[in-house]
């Protein structure tokens, strides 16, 4: 296979991070950001890394059902034409995981798209149906302020973690204090198992 440099964005929304209304408290983000290191290590190649962090939405289909969604967005380089496998990018995730894998044209975009996977400001992801202009119909998704009545619960939860329990990373490894660290490379028998153990 050609080797060729390039840097991919990931995306990740598992059933097991949709929360109800009034159960944010409650969550288990650790068992949920384990959850996502698997998935981000599964199209990963040996020697390669990433860094991401959870994001939660709000999110409230067509017949104004609202749920909390927490998911994950990840960065990672590879000197490969592409991951190892290619994940599915299913809308539906009953026993699937959905993941989407783009390629960054543009690596000078890649430090914004790593901003965005710790960003501090939440959005609610809003579901619409509406009809082309060629009369089929079809569902898009609008990005919206999430009510103050919601914003609270949203504020309690994240004041309840810190900002590492949100970051996700594959292949490296976090040294130094909560303010003052680095971060470093696994050690490759490490990383290769950990991606070996990925479902």
């Amino acid at each position: 296979m050609e080797r060729k440099s390039g840097c991919w964005s990931l995306s990740c929304v598992r059933p097991l991070g949709r929360v109800e209304i009034g159960a944010l408290a409650d969550f288990d983000v650790r068992n949920v950001s384990a959850a996502h290191r698997r998935d981000i290590a599964s199209v990963l190649r040996p020697g390669d890394f990433s860094i991401g962090g959870l994001d939660v939405s709000l999110n409230v289909e067509p017949d104004g059902q609202s749920y909390w969604q927490v998911h994950s967005h990840a960065v990672f380089g590879s000197d490969w034409d592409g991951p190892r496998k290619k994940p599915r990018n299913l809308r539906r995730g009953d026993g699937v995981r959905p993941l989407r894998l783009t390629k960054i044209a543009d690596p000078s975009v890649v430090p914004e798209v790593l901003s965005y996977s710790m960003k501090s400001v939440f959005f609610r992801r809003s579901r619409y149906h509406y009809t082309r202009a060629s009369g089929r119909k079809t569902t898009n998704t609008r990005s919206l302020p999430i009510p103050a009545k919601h914003e609270v619960e949203l504020l309690v939860f994240l004041d309840a973690i810190s900002i590492f329990d949100r970051l996700l990373l594959t292949g490296l490894r976090r040294t130094g204090s909560e303010f003052d660290f680095r971060l470093r490379p696994m050690r490759a028998k490490r990383n290769e198992r950990m991606q070996g153990s990925s479902p």
